[in-house]
């Protein structure tokens, strides 16, 4: 990248997200503001996965002598490693959680359940072969062509490619009808902030893929806030997913 780096990349700014370091532990877990009282397949998964990037933090110098000074040995790599994988966490949780979302809706629902949305996405989908739909085939061929959008496939489908805002905007509003990341905030973090880290972690994961290289200097609590960004924002996003599935599922019969 030429030119002068991004303010927020560079110094002890990098990211914007750093704002979130203190205290981002507390009312994260169990029933709270910020979580699911239960998390979805697709969040436990994620929370998995930022264990690895936890694992790869541990090999760097100052998670084990934390002070002022720099590393001796280049951790580079080390960081961009935690920053990809940040990303790959996150894109696998929005795919999986939309198809899981969808799973659910259609395992006990009958079709007048759906939202309109789903309902015009799967019918634009089988147009040529509306026998899909027959029986309850529909409900598999739900979640087949969901996950084929959200994933893509062997035919040549790319799935969404890339979990920035546009993309969740694109993927939610054709299957749920709505976009639950816009309904994600926290105090003091606005939705409009959290899609600007969220479009600049993107940012800086495809710098990393392309060149190698961070467009401004990377360090140890900056992957840190990254990793507690991610955290909190799925654990906001999922909370929403369940309400939206609460909302399109079938009420329990009166007693």
């Amino acid at each position: 990248m030429t030119g002068a780096p991004d303010a927020r990349l560079t110094g002890d700014v990098w990211p914007q997200a750093t704002t979130l370091l203190p205290g981002i532990t507390e009312g994260i877990s169990g029933n709270s503001r910020y979580s699911p009282a239960v998390p979805t397949p697709a969040l436990a998964a994620l929370e998995v996965a930022l264990g690895d990037v936890e694992n790869l933090i541990a090999h760097h110098p100052k998670s084990a002598n934390p002070g002022r000074g720099r590393p001796t040995t280049d951790e580079g790599p080390l960081l961009r490693s935690c920053v990809v994988l940040l990303y790959a966490a996150w894109e696998v949780y929005i795919e999986d959680s939309v198809i899981w979302a969808v799973g659910q809706v259609t395992a006990t629902g009958e079709t007048a359940d759906l939202p309109d949305a789903l309902r015009s996405f799967v019918a634009d989908r089988t147009v040529t072969d509306p026998w899909r739909l027959a029986g309850d085939g529909w409900r598999q061929v739900c979640v087949d062509e969901v996950t084929t959008l959200a994933r893509g496939n062997a035919a040549g489908s790319f799935g969404i490619n890339t979990a920035g805002p546009k993309q969740i905007a694109v993927l939610h509003n054709q299957i749920l009808g709505v976009n639950l990341l816009d309904r994600c905030r926290w105090n003091k973090k606005p939705t409009k902030a959290i899609k600007s880290d969220l479009a600049l972690l993107i940012s800086v994961r495809g710098e990393i893929a392309h060149t190698g290289q961070t467009p401004g200097a990377l360090h140890l609590a900056g992957v840190r806030s990254w990793q507690n960004f991610i955290q909190r924002l799925a654990r906001k996003l999922d909370g929403h997913l369940e309400a939206w599935v609460d909302e399109h599922s079938p009420s329990a019969p009166s007693t």
